[in-house]
């Protein structure tokens, strides 16, 4: 196994979902209005049950020098990673996956410096706000995480290092539609990235 820089968490995560929709808002109480207090003791609550995990994806098997990973399902269309650098695209237009791993100049990158470069970078090619994330931790290793929203638009980023031999290595996927179908996309591929 290659060994991998870890880097401390950056930011806390943030989604944006734009546009949210009219009527997913609860009614909020007249402030004049008391609130009510119920009479008699209150029975414990229970905890609410949590969201099941999303499923691995099931679609192509991208591979680079030094991880691999599958693209969703099998509607979208992979083209091979393995000289470094590939990805998978829906037919409709509606989605794409970047996946590359680059060589560096130097047998120790700076992956803070990287993602800030990368952080600038998209900035200025995609028209909503982009920022980082909370780094996710994917196959035991910590990337740090570009994310943004907006128009109905997702974009997720995920930087990495290696260091044997010093190697760049990116995740970007882009989808358009609801942001709760892109980020169970990007679930289901985290759940099977593997290094290698």
């Amino acid at each position: 196994m290659k060994k991998h820089l870890v880097v401390a968490p950056l930011l806390c995560v943030a989604f944006t979902v734009g546009g949210c929709g009219a009527g997913d808002e609860t009614p909020v109480a007249d402030d004049a209005t008391p609130a009510s207090t119920p009479t008699g003791s209150s029975a414990p609550t229970e905890p609410e049950p949590t969201a099941p995990e999303v499923p691995p994806a099931t679609g192509a098997r991208l591979t680079l020098p030094s991880a691999a990973v599958r693209v969703p399902d099998d509607d979208w269309v992979a083209r091979p990673a393995d000289q470094g650098s590939g990805g998978a695209f829906l037919l409709n237009g509606r989605g794409g996956v970047t996946l590359m791993e680059v060589p560096t100049l130097t047998d120790d990158p700076d992956l803070d410096h990287l993602v800030e470069l990368t952080l600038d970078s998209a900035k200025a090619n995609n028209p909503f706000p982009m920022r980082l994330g909370e780094p996710r931790e994917v196959d035991g290793v910590e990337m740090p995480l570009i994310e943004g929203s907006g128009g109905g638009k997702h974009v997720t980023i995920l930087r990495s290092v290696v260091l044997d031999p010093a190697a760049t290595i990116l995740l970007e996927l882009r989808t358009t539609g609801p942001a709760s179908l892109h980020r169970e996309r990007l679930e289901s591929m985290l759940a099977t990235w593997r290094w290698r």
